[in-house]
């Protein structure tokens, strides 16, 4: 076997790990805080843009909508306004306290106004805890089904490729070396004389 081979199959093996560390990575960032306690979100506006670009993912958790302050940014579901049923992330710029939960006046940082009505406190699923910028988009784009397949299919048809390749290697080894020995074992019959 040539010495350049195996120096190819390495290169190789290491591209295919990059690859697959490259295609895991989002999704660890992604579910990791989930197992903490955490809930994520993709934005998909860019009602928070420049400090939260469309395409981040947010990370929440529940606190009591009493403790929430101007500044907040919080998750929300929209009251019966002009907003979609969609999730909304978006700051809290005014709070009206009431005996039983806070009712909140939001706005979008880019927004020129606030949002439409006020947001109680039973709206809210999170504050905001962290996010990060754009890995969003990749989550989104991957999600699709024949992404996913995709995704999974190649690198495991390529892993699976270059142990067959091994495997044939090995095999034609193995032919070769009985086959060696056989003429290197094979002894001359030598004559008797007669007498």
């Amino acid at each position: 076997m040539k010495k350049g081979f195996y120096k190819n199959q390495d290169s190789k093996k290491t591209i295919i790990w990059a690859l697959l560390l490259l295609l895991i990575t989002p999704y660890v960032i992604y579910l990791v805080p989930q197992q903490l306690g955490l809930d994520s979100y993709v934005v998909e506006s860019s009602s928070m843009a420049p400090e939260m670009p469309k395409g981040s993912l947010v990370f929440e958790s529940w606190e009591n909508p009493k403790s929430y302050e101007e500044g907040d940014v919080v998750i929300f579901r929209p009251n019966q306004s002009n907003i979609s049923e969609d999730l909304v992330v978006h700051r809290i710029i005014d709070i009206r306290e009431g005996n039983y939960t806070n009712s909140f006046q939001t706005k979008g940082d880019a927004n020129p106004g606030p949002d439409p009505g006020w947001t109680s406190g039973e709206q809210i699923i999170g504050e905001r805890k962290f996010w990060i910028p754009y890995i969003g988009y990749y989550i989104i784009f991957t999600s699709r089904s024949p992404l996913i397949y995709l995704f999974l299919l190649i690198p495991a048809v390529l892993i699976i490729r270059g142990h067959l390749i091994k495997i044939l290697e090995a095999l034609d080894e193995e032919k070769k070396e009985p086959e060696n020995q056989s003429k290197e074992t094979q002894k001359i019959p030598l004559k008797r004389k007669s007498n």
